[in-house]
């Protein structure tokens, strides 16, 4: 979709009804669930992002430090409002993750560390899964811990030498 397409439509929508708001906070962590983005004030689900000038899926940040600069700012550089792509976000709660405080988790998402401190561990790597991916983890037998894939695949291996 290019932005002039996207203009179209909201040209459109407008046209049609008038009480419609085009604007509404959108999170990361809140899209994965389809049920509480439905509810959302808009009818379109793509923005222009204001990082890169795409139009792609466009995300706020909760975080309240992140929130209170954009009140006090008002302008989009000093945001962390962007597409998936032009900013990070933790996976469990949606928050942007600067460059010096990215987490691993077992699987391929990123973590801030308030939830990677909250998340149960690989008893063996220590790192956690996302829940989005909690049912990959292997339980241990007679411990309330787990194995994440990687350690699991690692231990299969050298268990059959």
């Amino acid at each position: 979709m290019r932005k002039e397409d996207l203009e179209i439509l909201h040209h459109l929508i407008d046209g049609q009804n008038q009480s419609w708001q085009k604007k509404g906070l959108h999170f990361y962590h809140e899209y994965k669930d389809l049920s509480t983005f439905k509810h959302s004030s808009s009818p379109i689900d793509v923005d222009i992002c204001p990082k890169c000038d795409e139009v792609r899926l466009v995300f706020d940040c909760p975080r309240d430090s992140c929130r209170r600069k954009k009140q006090q700012q008002r302008q989009q550089k000093f945001e962390c409002r962007g597409c998936y792509i032009c900013i990070s976000r933790c996976e469990e709660c949606g928050i942007c993750i600067k460059e010096e405080d990215p987490e691993e988790a077992a699987c391929a998402d990123m973590l801030c560390l308030g939830c990677w401190l909250r998340l149960p561990k690989c008893s063996f790597c220590n790192k956690p899964y996302c829940h989005q991916h909690n049912d990959l983890k292997y339980s241990l037998v007679g411990s309330s811990g787990y194995v994440c894939t990687d350690c699991h695949a690692r231990e299969s291996i050298i268990s059959e030498y």
